[in-house]
């Protein structure tokens, strides 16, 4: 009995060692296990978006469907600010930033080009996200696909004209980030798509403009074509305030000639070369002339108009100033882009 009563033997500590470890592994491990459940049974939205889009081209010297047959490394269609050539088919793109609910959303694109008969399929790689810090922690939170068939086509038999097409189709599934958890998941859904029919709808036309002017310029024999990135614009905008008539009129017509095709850039250099205290008369006349070009080109996206409000703010800062004459109007420029807003 008194046996009984006393107190157990000690347990030796290596076994209470291996107690404690046997015990933190259950715990660690059924706290992962828990997370693992949590991030699982995270709601999930999920975004579809298609477009196709088709543009008229007429056939040069050199037919289109040879052109649509070059390997991929031989297009030159957008600014080299915006894609970054990985190897001969696979390239980085950069989106341009809009606005999803309140956050600032900049997707990063890897995408693949493979030829096909008539054209090429542009399939996307990958998609990482850049922005706020609760913008990329959805980085591990969201799955997306995107296939991109570019294709041409003859309209009549015999004709001269033949059809260009792009036919898109993005599609994302993400986790629903817990403070947008109380917002109804179709809501979400809902506009989550809106927002990729807009990037479709800015981004699509913009590119078969591309495609067909570097058509024109690969059917004429231009062996000289590659990309303008932000450096070689910023470029041609300093040289608006030349001291040659000359060449301020070159700088301006290949401005122009830029600007539809790339209106964002073109706006975003002519406020930098702005800024930077290049004000005479032949620059800012110049400036706001392309500026105007520019605008005319974008589309009301909600990216689009955000970074409109922030060159309209310039532009009316350089009319109010001293720095440019009186015999220049330019308060049209500024009406319109205020205007777009």
């Amino acid at each position: 009995m008194a046996a009984s009563l006393r107190s157990p033997p000690p347990v030796p500590a290596a076994f209470r060692r291996s107690r404690a470890v046997v015990r933190a592994s259950s715990q660690s491990s059924s706290s992962s296990s828990s997370a693992v459940s949590s991030s699982s049974s995270a709601p999930k939205a999920r975004f579809v978006a298609r477009r196709s889009e088709s543009v008229s081209v007429q056939q040069l010297a050199r037919p289109l469907a040879e052109y649509m047959s070059l390997p991929a490394s031989q297009y030159s269609v957008l600014d080299a600010e915006r894609i970054e050539r990985v190897d001969d088919s696979t390239f980085r793109c950069y989106v341009y930033r809009f606005r999803f609910f309140a956050l600032e959303v900049c997707p990063v694109l890897l995408v693949r080009v493979d030829e096909e008969p008539n054209g090429c399929c542009i399939r996307l790689l990958s998609c990482k996200l850049e922005g706020s810090p609760l913008v990329e922690a959805q980085n591990d939170k969201f799955s997306a696909s995107m296939v991109n068939r570019v294709f041409c086509s003859s309209t009549l038999q015999g004709s001269t004209l033949q059809q260009l097409t792009s036919d898109t189709t993005i599609e994302v599934t993400i986790d629903i980030p817990f403070p947008f958890r109380a917002i109804p998941v179709t809501a979400i859904e809902s506009s989550g798509r809106q927002v990729l029919e807009q990037l479709l709808g800015v981004m699509l036309p913009r590119f078969l403009n591309q495609l067909v002017k570097d058509y024109q310029a690969w059917a004429s024999g231009d062996s000289s074509r590659k990309p303008l990135g932000t450096e070689a614009v910023q470029v041609l905008v300093a040289s608006l305030a030349d001291d040659s008539l000359v060449a301020r009129d070159a700088a301006l017509a290949a401005l122009c000639d830029i600007a539809p095709l790339n209106p964002m850039l073109v706006l975003d250099c002519c406020a930098t070369v702005s800024r930077g205290g290049r004000r005479r008369f032949g620059n800012m006349a110049g400036v706001f002339l392309v500026m105007a070009s520019a605008v005319r080109a974008l589309d009301n996206s909600d990216a689009e108009r955000e970074f409109l409000r922030k060159i309209a703010k310039i532009a009316t800062a350089e009319i109010v100033s001293s720095k440019v004459p009186d015999t220049v109007n330019l308060s049209p420029c500024v009406f319109e882009l205020n205007a777009r807003q």
